[in-house]
């Protein structure tokens, strides 16, 4: 520091502190501009710590802050000096420099004469470079062209190009336009026989050649030959014709050729020829080879190769031919394909799709059998209820005393012939491990659970395993491995729920990335309004991206229009993802026996472009080898997608797509493996016939319900792509739940009995105002997006007063009532109780609606479920005696006595139990036996009971005013859930020899149909 001191009016004194020197000065001896520039001076000698580089900058010069610094000798704290070069000269080195902590951040940089780059490249053509006496290639430097032997030059006048410096942009180049290298005008290479030879130059135009043969043989034609303008010899080779025994050549043969193994130009005994027609053509003769015979004579006359045709195709009986229906034709063009379906409710044995080839049809008619379910089985320690096996058919499972029932307590036969939900088991108490259950089609070789016990499992002859082999009892009560399961030869998914999940998977993958850019993009305008300097610097390699991958079979039992439905299926994948810059990428290959083609997920940074790759691939025959793909895919292209966009937090996904009739090339099954470790996800396609299932099965990812498909032909694509363009799952549709029923059905009531797993989508839970708190007290149902069903009776008071709207909120999307994480709150615009319901001792009528005040939004866990139509069909399941139905609330957990005053105890986790519905007459009689005060009303044609009267399975109070469902089995194979009951009455809870009393819904369907209006018609 300084402090400045005035004695007089002429002379300023400074005091140095910290060792400085002192200085004075006359003010009055200098002008006023020089004043200026001491005191600058001297101000900057105090504070300097870095002294100005040695003057000068060769070929360059400094840029100071001030013009006149140029005569200072150092520079203050966070001075900048820049640096610029003379024309013709490149900076090597910064562009600036500050002083900071008594150095200067960086050297001073040089300016280096300006070079040229590497000349231009000419295809069939190189370039050498002559620098004169340096050893770049500086400006003046030159490049002299030549093209390859049997090239000739175009524009031969720019065969030398210059480097030179452009003054408009002070850049060096090379200056000119290279020559291009053109192939000259030649004749194809004629050889020369194995028994001869020839001299002179081969091949262009002009030139000669003379041809000779050896001793003991004769030269066939012109000894002489000139190759001709146009690239023709004006005479064929001349051949050397052997004077001992041999063979005349063989005749032309049109659309053929005669090829084999010969020492000369001719054949001599014992040598044999193939006759090769061209594709299309098929030969006639009697066997397509002929061997030159002892006597020098061929062994048969040679045949003609003749277009090929195929026969139409049999009828295929109960299914169709679509590309033979609409025409007369009797007879069919090489390559003609033809595609084999069924009629519904039958299945194809055999393949679905053949050719016509020189041989025939590609495939022997497939036939068409009707789809019937296999025997279900019944669990060990169990029964089942249900003989028929036909599609829609249902049965149902249940254990013996002492055992609780795991699984689904019924299976539906499915279209596709197999049984729908999860295998039924009955397990013990004293099983260390649940019950693992026996495969259909298959057997267990123990029944002891015993942990450290290890099970194995077999398919009956003609099934495919699929999962494990050999299960261990593990320390946690777990079995380790996969279910095990047998697939038959002709077994194939359903493609309303392939479509599904794959819908749900590719939105939930675009969503994912979505929320990734969204992330990356937050960050980068975070970096950008960063204050520090070096947060500016961006990191283009965006991290978390999506890398899709597809990987199609090309091999030759594939047709071409077969092959272009799986690309129709990626592309419809790659424009639901979105490719972008910054967002997902994708890339392809194809792979059989032959080479693969292939793009990298760095080739495109558009859907356009990706989409525009996709349509180029070519089909090209051979044979199907999956390791291949798999092999291809992680040594190449995963590592060079990786090494130039981010690997961080990089995720592939890969889509297998194979008919897998063959298999040349190993087990894929390590490959995939390699790939799963390392973080990649893999969907594999196949169809249904294909010999590849367990491979397909174990190399991809899981679960494996999510990411393996058996396709019942290709047509199934052009389903999966609607599916898939459509994009969203349409919530609306009613009756499809989230319900786990065969993971842990143990016995007991909702009350006391086990949570549900997931909840049902459409149950409602219905809170009171009560002392100005909100409490549960009932349950209802959703059944259109702008009302709740639920039981009259829950909307009175216990003093039988009504309850109105402003008293009443509904809470949708519990599992949990105090977990409201996907929950959505309803206020009530309006109540609608039927007419004829009546508080008091009957429960005749009990059904109401809430109308909502606003929509609901319907999700994955909100969603409608089926009333039962007006009229019940014939053979329908519904109501029926014996069969099962589900009910779910949140009600009272311990057993109540009858006529018990006490207050009842809500729960907080969702419960669902099931029950077998009773006859009227039953429900009836337990009726009389066990209310006070019986008359007409207790019991109506309104009403129905369910339970098993064997105490502990009922529904209690607070689960009034909630469903009672069973299921039905779609088209597609899916169960949907139909309300048939609302809770309604019972006497006590669990007790023995009761039942519960529920509201019969189909009967009083015309009066909820007729106050919903227009709104009902909506259910889906």
């Amino acid at each position: 520091m300084c402090k400045l001191s005035e004695t007089d009016s002429r002379t300023a004194y400074f005091d140095g502190q910290n060792g400085l020197n002192i200085m004075a000065i006359n003010i009055q001896a200098v002008s006023a501009f020089f004043i200026n520039v001491i005191w600058l001076t001297l101000i900057w000698k105090v504070f300097s710590d870095c002294p100005f580089p040695k003057k000068g900058l060769s070929n360059g010069r400094y840029i100071y802050e001030v013009k006149h610094h140029v005569n200072l000798t150092t520079a203050p704290e966070l001075y900048q000096l820049k640096f610029a070069c003379k024309r013709g000269f490149l900076l090597k080195g910064p562009k600036r420099i500050f002083c900071h902590s008594n150095e200067w951040t960086d050297t001073v940089p040089s300016c280096l004469k300006m070079q040229c780059g590497p000349p231009p490249s000419i295809e069939h053509g190189q370039y050498s470079i002559d620098t004169g006496v340096s050893n770049s290639i500086a400006i003046g430097s030159t490049a002299v062209y030549s093209c390859d032997n049997g090239y000739g030059m175009e524009n031969a006048t720019e065969a030398t190009l210059k480097c030179h410096l452009f003054e408009d942009d002070n850049n060096a180049q090379w200056k000119g336009n290279p020559p291009t290298c053109k192939k000259k005008e030649s004749c194809p290479n004629p050889g020369v026989s194995p028994d001869g030879t020839r001299t002179g130059n081969c091949c262009f135009i002009g030139d000669v050649l003379k041809f000779t043969c050896k001793e003991d043989y004769e030269l066939v034609g012109k000894d002489t030959i000139e190759c001709l303008a146009g690239g023709e010899w004006d005479s064929p080779r001349p051949l050397c014709r052997p004077e001992s025994d041999h063979c005349e050549l063989p005749p032309p043969i049109p659309h053929g050729v005669a090829k084999g193994d010969k020492e000369g130009d001719y054949h001599r005994p014992y040598d044999e020829v193939e006759i090769l027609c061209e594709p299309g053509f098929r030969y006639t003769g009697s066997t397509g080879y002929v061997m030159c015979e002892e006597e020098s004579q061929w062994e048969e006359e040679f045949g003609e190769c003749t277009e090929a045709f195929c026969n139409r195709p049999p009828l295929l009986a109960n299914g169709t031919i679509p590309e033979i229906e609409s025409t007369n034709m009797t007879k069919f063009p090489f390559n003609f394909e033809v595609t084999y379906l069924c009629d519904k409710g039958f299945r194809l044995i055999g393949d679905s799709w053949g050719f016509c080839d020189t041989r025939g049809w590609s495939v022997k008619s497939p036939r068409c059998e009707e789809i019937r379910c296999p025997d279900p089985g019944t669990p060990e320690h169990g029964s089942r209820l249900g003989s028929s096996f036909e599609i829609g058919d249902k049965v149902s499972f249940k254990c013996f005393t002492g055992y609780e029932l795991i699984g689904s307590f019924e299976r539906y036969c499915m279209p596709n012939g197999q049984w729908g939900e999860e295998l039924a088991r009955c397990n013990h108490e004293s099983y260390y491990c649940p019950d693992p259950g026996k495969p259909i089609h298959g057997n267990k070789n123990s029944s002891d659970y015993n942990m450290g016990n290890r099970i194995g499992f077999r398919c009956q002859p003609g099934f495919t395993l699929l999962g494990s082999e050999v299960r261990e009892c593990l320390h946690d009560r777990t079995w380790s491995g996969e279910e095990t399961k047998c697939l038959g030869p002709n077994d194939f998914d359903l493609d309303a729920q392939v479509g599904d999940i794959l819908k749900d998977a590719v939105a939930k993958k675009e969503a994912e990335q979505a929320q990734k850019l969204k992330e990356y993009r937050a960050a980068l305008y975070s970096t950008f309004h960063s204050k520090n300097p070096m947060g500016r610097i961006l990191d283009l390699n965006f991290p978390g991206r999506l890398i899709f991958y597809f990987a199609f079979d090309v091999s030759g039992s594939i047709t071409p229009k077969n092959f272009r439905r799986s690309i129709d299926f990626a592309i419809a994948i790659v424009k639901k993802a979105s490719i972008s810059q910054n967002g997902a990428r994708a890339g392809a290959l194809t792979f059989s026996s032959k080479k693969q083609q292939q793009f990298l997920p760095l080739d495109y940074e558009t859907t356009e472009g990706v989409v525009g790759a996709l349509e180029k691939l070519q089909y090209t025959g051979g044979g199907t080898s999956a390791v291949t793909a798999l092999t291809e895919i992680r040594e190449e292209l995963i590592p060079l997608t990786q090494a130039v966009l981010s690997k961080k937090n990089q995720k592939s996904i890969i889509f297998i797509l194979t008919d897998g009739k063959a298999n040349m090339g190993g087990d894929p099954q390590e490959e995939a493996e390699n790939l799963k470790e390392a973080g990649h996800e893999i969907y594999c396609i196949g169809i249904t016939n294909t010999n590849l299932r367990d491979s397909l099965y174990k190399i991809a990812s899981d679960p494996k319900e999510e990411h393996v498909f058996f396709l019942k032909n290709y047509d199934s694509f052009k389903f999966l792509i609607q599916e898939i363009t459509k994009g969203t799952i349409d919530y609306s549709e009613c009756g499809l739940g989230l319900e786990q029923l065969g993971k842990s059905t143990s016995r007991g009531r909702i009350a006391g009995g086990r949570k549900a797993s997931k909840p049902w989508p459409w149950m409602a839970a219905l809170f009171f105002k009560v002392d100005s708190e909100d409490e549960l007290k009932c349950g209802g149902s959703i059944v259109h997006d702008k009302y709740i069903l639920t039981a009259a009776h829950c909307l009175f008071t216990k003093d039988g007063e009504e309850r109105s709207e402003n008293e009443i909120t509904v809470k949708l999307g519990l599992l949990n009532v105090q977990n409201e994480t996907t929950m959505q709150e309803f206020e009530v615009q309006r109540i609608i109780r039927h007419p004829n319901y009546v508080s008091g001792p009957s429960y005749d009528y009990d059904i109401a609606l809430l109308k909502l005040k606003r929509p609901i939004e319907y999700s994955a866990v909100v969603r409608p479920i089926c009333l039962p139509p007006v009229e019940l069909p014939a053979k329908t399941t519904l109501y029926k005696p014996k069969h099962y139905a589900v009910a779910t609330g949140w009600g009272h957990a311990g057993i109540m006595q009858k006529r018990s005053e006490q207050n009842i105890q809500m729960e907080d986790d969702l419960k669902e139990i099931i029950l077998p519905l009773q006859s009227p007459e039953r429900c009836q009689k337990s009726a009389q036996d066990n209310v006070v005060n019986f008359d007409e009303k207790t019991f109506t044609e309104r009403m129905f009971c369910a339970g098993d009267g064997g105490g502990g399975n009922d529904t209690c109070k607070g689960d009034s005013g909630g469903p009672l469902m069973q299921s039905l089995p779609s088209e597609e194979g899916y169960r949907h859930w139909t309300q048939v009951g609302i809770v309604s009455w019972g006497t006590g809870c669990g007790l023995q020899n009761t039942y519960g009393y529920y509201t019969h819904i189909q009967r009083l369907m015309a009066w909820v149909k007729k106050e919903m209006g227009q709104d009902g018609d909506a259910q889906k």
